[in-house]
């Protein structure tokens, strides 16, 4: 693990992957655009939409707009430059969940936590976790699960 003993890590979102999407956006796009252009009012609809889309993957693909920040302390997630930090010692067990078949590094955080139980609960019923990362920042999730959970047993215990 030692590339992971020089903190902090960051890891970055796949651009291949946010270019892939954005492309798709725009190719719905158009074809939004081509059933205006034919007289179907639903072309509006379907071309915001991904427009919409499009816009949050050229957003995403800006520096710092998408990351995961690892430290001894804890890491640090962000989306859309929406970042929320979670110490390594609120956790209390790593794994994978899959959602329509997309595998996410998940977590459940300790008893007695207090942060949003509402929404917690919730991904707990859909998932069987209580949170979960959205991307896997350019690795498999299992090996990205593999970093976090060396890294929890590492520091979790740490003052």
């Amino acid at each position: 693990m030692t590339e992971f003993d020089t903190f902090p890590i960051v890891l970055r979102a796949s651009r291949r992957k946010q270019l892939l999407l954005l492309l798709l956006c725009l190719a719905f796009v158009v074809i939004g655009v081509m059933m205006v252009r034919d007289g179907d009012s639903m072309g509006y609809f379907c071309g915001g939409l991904f427009a919409v889309g499009a816009v949050v993957f050229v957003v995403n693909m800006l520096p710092n707009a998408s990351y995961l920040r690892l430290d001894e302390e804890g890491f640090a997630f962000c989306s859309l430059f929406r970042a929320h930090t979670v110490r390594w010692a609120d956790i209390q067990e790593f794994g994978l969940v899959t959602i329509r078949l997309k595998r996410m590094v998940a977590w459940n955080f300790v008893a007695g936590y207090f942060s949003n139980p509402g929404w917690r609960s919730v991904s707990r019923a859909v998932g069987g976790f209580e949170a979960a990362l959205a991307d896997t920042y350019g690795r498999s999730a299992k090996d990205l699960l593999a970093i976090m959970v060396t890294l929890h047993d590492r520091y979790a215990a740490m003052p």
